[in-house]
């Protein structure tokens, strides 16, 4: 009686296994056409550029995007994953709201969605900084009415692995910048964007994302890709690539270590059969650790926060990134210029654009611990700018308050005027909008001469003290 009490009630457990199997298989059969949350109403889709549009639907669903008069089809793979590109789009002659279209099995359906340039802006605690914090912040709130100006942001966190979908600060994803959602979104960001609608004088929306993160290096925010490009920082690569699994480092490691626990294995079950004792097993390899592992502040750790906080959202159609960062890598020196491009090379590998601009905000003056390091970082960015023929730098020298590392003038940094902000090293530069016909706007060129002379003369005044 007991053996067949078993059998029963193993009978019955593979039969509620096999209804939990099918359960779920209906259920992926069934599937909605999902997006990551980057989609929604008004939000701004890039102008000038193919427009990838991706998601996750049943394997072998058809899936349809319509937009703007275009349509786009793509079928799921087996893992259920789609894409498809919307072609180059226009901007309307005067900013007019769109429905973004996505059916399948299931429709999604984004409003009030424009098309204009969207911006990331990303770094750490001088980007995060919010207008409400900043100076004169409470009247740049109740005068931040800017239907055009649409805000986009991310939660602070961080993954070991590449995650799909990305985290929202607020319960809104997209939304026009007002008083009730500009005081806690980046000073800094809002003021660039404030700065690029009026340059445009309202015809072309603004799109903003703010994935910034304060006292945060910049090694977390590059992915993988960024890292193997540049030899200066093969260390970090070689972690890298052991830990992310499908390369040859990883599957090489990997394969070390089951052989190794095998070996084990068979010596543990023979020792035992003998009567002798088991030795310990062996250690399971560091390089193998997840990243996180490799720091106390595990968000600090490379690409924790790429895959956090931008990989969710990639390859998201932008213009282009801003970037406030640096305090905390200040005692990298000459190094800095270095992982300035591994992160540019990154992002224009994930964003999908060889072209893509990174604008640096120059290190505000502040009263460090020697008189050193701040003029190498300045060199490193100047020499970033420099020859990166797609980025810029803002000059901020002349402000900020010494006794303070986060200087409250954010709209002096985020704003000064759109040439200096959007300019090209060397050369000017020429941002392509589209009003009904193409229409350029040059902006003006603007050396950084002056700013070298002042640099070489604090390096060499540092040297003699």
């Amino acid at each position: 009686m007991e053996f067949k009490t078993h059998t029963r009630s193993f009978r019955n457990l593979r039969t509620l296994l096999l209804a939990l199997v099918f359960a779920v298989a209906g259920i992926a059969l069934n599937a909605d056409v999902k997006v990551p949350a980057i989609f929604g109403d008004n939000m701004v889709i890039q102008l000038g550029r193919p427009v990838p549009v991706w998601g996750r639907a049943a394997p072998g669903e058809k899936v349809t995007v319509t937009f703007a008069g275009q349509t786009k089809t793509a079928v799921a793979d087996a893992g259920g994953k789609w894409r498809v590109n919307l072609d180059p789009l226009h901007a309307d002659p005067k900013p007019t709201p769109r429905e973004l279209t996505i059916a399948g099995k299931s429709t999604l359906r984004f409003n009030n969605v424009l098309i204009g340039v969207v911006w990331l802006c990303s770094g750490q605690s001088n980007m995060e900084w919010t207008l409400q914090k900043s100076e004169n912040g409470d009247a740049a709130i109740a005068e931040s009415n800017h239907p055009n100006l649409r805000l986009f942001h991310v939660k602070k966190t961080w993954s070991d692995t590449p995650r799909d979908d990305v985290p929202l600060e607020n319960a809104w994803a997209w939304a026009a910048a007002a008083p009730e959602t500009t005081p806690k979104f980046s000073a800094v960001g809002y003021y660039f964007g404030r700065a690029l609608l009026n340059a445009f004088k309202n015809n072309i929306p603004v799109g903003l994302i703010n994935a910034s993160w304060g006292g945060t290096r910049i090694e977390p925010w590059t992915s993988p890709a960024g890292f193997a490009a540049i030899p200066a920082l093969a260390e970090i690569n070689t972690r890298v690539q052991s830990v992310q699994p499908g390369t040859e480092a990883n599957k090489t490691l990997t394969a070390q270590a089951l052989d190794a626990q095998e070996a084990w294995l068979s010596a543990a079950r023979a020792a035992t059969a003998a009567g002798k004792v088991v030795a310990p097993p062996p250690e399971f390899p560091k390089a193998l650790r997840p990243l996180s592992a490799d720091m106390a502040s595990r968000h600090q750790n490379p690409t924790v926060l790429y895959n956090a906080m931008i990989a969710p959202f990639v390859p998201f159609a932008i213009q282009g990134a801003i970037w406030y960062q640096g305090e905390a890598n200040r005692a990298d020196g000459a190094l800095y210029y270095d992982k300035l491009n591994a992160l540019i090379a990154s992002w224009r590998a994930e964003f999908e654009n060889p072209r893509l601009p990174l604008h640096i905000v120059q290190l505000a003056p502040y009263k460090y611990n020697d008189t050193v390091t701040l003029p190498k970082i300045w060199a490193a960015q100047e020499r970033f700018a420099r020859d990166d023929k797609h980025s810029g730098i803002a000059i901020i020298n002349d402000i900020g308050n010494i006794q303070d590392i986060h200087p409250i003038n954010k709209l002096t940094v985020g704003a000064p005027r759109p040439q200096q902000n959007l300019r090209h090293h060397p050369g000017e530069m020429r941002l392509a909008v589209a009003v009904g016909n193409p229409l350029r706007a040059r902006l003006r060129r603007h050396h950084l001469w002056q700013h070298r002379q002042t640099l070489h003369a604090r390096q060499r005044r540092a040297r003699l003290v």
